[in-house]
């Protein structure tokens, strides 16, 4: 789905505003030509950033996760960064759109939509949670192994890239196989980021919420070297052929990393910031550090 999203000769076929957003996304339709699948996917184009919308912070937490887990235990949705078509975009988005500079398309970012997905108020409806309050049920924590993974990786990384609007409304969960599987859907304050001064009432699932995070994800993350966290000032390339910006293989960074989108002749980065790279390598250190005096488990 990573590489549809990225590569797929994709076709814009409808869009709506993402229910219950304030930030500007959108949730898109499209076909993908080669063999008619239709999936839907949150769009958030670059120029539409704002305090509270900073896309490519979206691309920034999918990749951290990858340093720390195996795709079969992604607790964050396929993301790619994406330049559509100017005319389709016109059409089913916003019909005064400006293309990217240079092109006839608009970059932004795709995040899959979880058509099975559930809010965890919806969740607790069902009674899939019973005890316990908001996202954490500590009798299903014990019990269901999959619930227990996926929640700690979620709260994992949602410390690591801090998340600045961590409360219950930014995560879902799919009820698959008798298991009950978290995702964290929207990462657009994170990072240095100021954070919603709502979370001040809310739980915030920034900070570890939990009585034990996953040992096997705490050993990936001791793993992670300076390499792997500089490498993070990149996380995409694209290039124009024929005025759409496509992706190509990622190079060293152009010029100042403290820029999140950079640009050189027909080829354009998306990356973190320096700030933002040196802020997840502190909390890593720190987190780690707690561990080892016993502060936080594992299990």
């Amino acid at each position: 789905m990573e590489r549809r999203l990225e590569r797929a000769d994709l076709e814009l076929v409808g869009a709506t505003g993402s229910p219950g957003g304030t930030q500007g996304a959108y949730v898109l339709t499209l076909r993908d030509r080669r063999d008619g699948t239709v999936l839907r996917a949150k769009w958030r184009a670059l120029s539409g950033g704002s305090l509270v919308n900073v896309p490519h912070r979206e691309l920034g937490a999918y990749h951290v996760q990858r340093l720390l887990l195996d795709p079969t235990d992604y607790v964050v949705p396929p993301t790619a960064a994406r330049c559509l078509p100017l005319a389709a975009y016109r059409e089913h988005v916003d019909a005064q759109a400006a293309p990217t500079q240079g092109s006839e398309c608009v970059l932004g970012v795709l995040t899959y939509w979880l058509e099975d997905a559930m809010s965890v108020n919806e969740a607790r409806e069902e009674e899939l949670l019973q005890a316990g309050e908001g996202l954490y049920d500590p009798e299903r924590f014990d019990a269901d192994p999959i619930y227990r993974a996926t929640l700690s990786n979620l709260n994992l990384l949602s410390h690591l890239v801090r998340h600045g609007d961590a409360h219950r409304g930014q995560f879902v969960f799919a009820h698959r196989g008798g298991h009950l599987v978290s995702y964290s859907v929207d990462h657009s304050v994170a990072f240095e980021a100021i954070p919603n001064p709502m979370l001040l009432f809310r739980k915030d699932w920034s900070q570890i919420q939990l009585p034990s995070l996953a040992q096997r994800s705490v050993e990936r993350l001791r793993s992670v070297t300076p390499a792997e966290l500089s490498a993070l000032h990149t996380l995409t390339e694209l290039e124009l052929r024929d005025g759409i910006l496509v992706p190509t293989e990622v190079g060293e960074p152009f010029g100042d990393t403290d820029a999140a989108h950079r640009r050189e002749g027909d080829r354009f980065q998306i990356g973190l910031k320096e700030a933002e790279v040196e802020g997840l390598t502190e909390r890593m250190r720190a987190l780690l550090a707690s561990i080892e005096r016993g502060e936080v488990a594992t299990r």
